[in-house]
This record gives C-alpha cells, structure tokens and sequence, in this order.
C-alpha cells in the first residue's frame, strides 16, 4: 500500500492515543474495518512504527532539555529556600536520584539492643550500690 496523507492522518491520530478505533474511523471518513485493514498493511505498520520512533525520539529530546531546567529549579530551591522541610526535600529526591538511596529494608537485631540496655541498667545499678 501506497501511505498516503489519510494513512498518515490516522497513524497520527492513533499515536495521540486518546481515540477509539471508532472515533479515528470517523475522524479520517473511514469504517472501523477499513481501519482494521490498514492496520493489518505492512507498509501501514512499519509508517506507523516509524512516526512511534520520531515521537519517542522528539519526547526524549524534550525531557532532556527539560531535565536541565529541573536541576536549577532544584539548586535554587536547595541554595536560596528559607523553607527547610523543601531544601531537605529536594537534597533527598537528588541523592536518591544519584544512587545514594537509603536502605529499603534494614534489619534491626532488637534483641542486641534489649541487651545492651539491660548491661547499662545493672552498670548503673552496680554503680550506686
């Protein structure tokens, strides 16, 4: 099949991903089967992979130049905010992004701590006798 702009027109509108089947149909003149047809087309499918990669690429592309904006907007928050709870806030979400994560489960020997009070509590009583 020869991709031609209403093949293009639907890829498009299938990409936004906020239309049935039905409503693209509609949208470009066309039945749901014949839709269902295109979709079927080799040619239909590898167009439509191909805008899938450049909108991929294009997101990608915008995340990166919005990641450099985020950063600032944390540095400033993190060197200018009078707000500790937001300067903490973010110093933790950038640690955490850089892999210095605290611990998700940490084991806690209590039995080791029962003990080392009680050696306080009979040190101190041993002491005031």
């Amino acid at each position: 099949m020869k991709i031609k702009k209403i093949h293009n027109d639907a890829i498009m509108l299938m990409l936004e991903g906020q239309f049935t089947k039905r409503e693209i149909a509609q949208q470009i003149g066309k039945s749901e089967k014949t839709l269902w047809n295109w979709e079927q087309d080799e040619d239909f499918q590898a167009a439509y992979d191909k805008a899938r990669k450049e909108e991929e690429r294009r997101n990608w592309a915008r995340i990166h130049k919005m990641s450099k904006k985020a950063l600032d907007v944390q540095e400033k928050i993190m060197d200018k905010s009078k707000n500790d709870i937001a300067r903490a806030s973010v110093a933790a979400d950038v640690l955490d992004r850089a892999g210095y994560a605290p611990e998700q489960n940490v084991n806690v020997n209590a039995g080791a701590v029962v003990e080392i009070i009680d050696d306080i509590n009979r040190q101190l009583t041993s002491d005031n006798r």
